[in-house]
């Protein structure tokens, strides 16, 4: 399985990322808040499935606690 996310928009307050199986097809966004990473929203789920839809929010939610905001993140298993 392959999850790519790419980064939409950045504020002092929260991230929005599209995902999906591949670059062409970044079909789903998630809303995750900078201040709580227990506070996040699947604004569209992705045609990738509810276990793609998981690894993008691990991922997305590692990246902020790690304070690395990418622009691009991938999941590879």
């Amino acid at each position: 399985m392959i999850v790519l996310m790419k980064l939409l928009l950045k504020t002092n307050d929260y991230v929005l990322y599209s995902y999906g199986p591949d670059e062409f097809n970044l079909d789903g966004v998630i809303k995750f808040s900078l201040n709580s990473v227990d506070d996040f929203e699947v604004i569209r789920e992705s045609s990738i499935g509810r276990r793609g839809t998981l690894r993008a929010l691990c991922k997305i939610r590692k990246s902020i606690l790690d304070k690395e905001i990418k622009e691009l993140l991938s999941y590879e298993s």
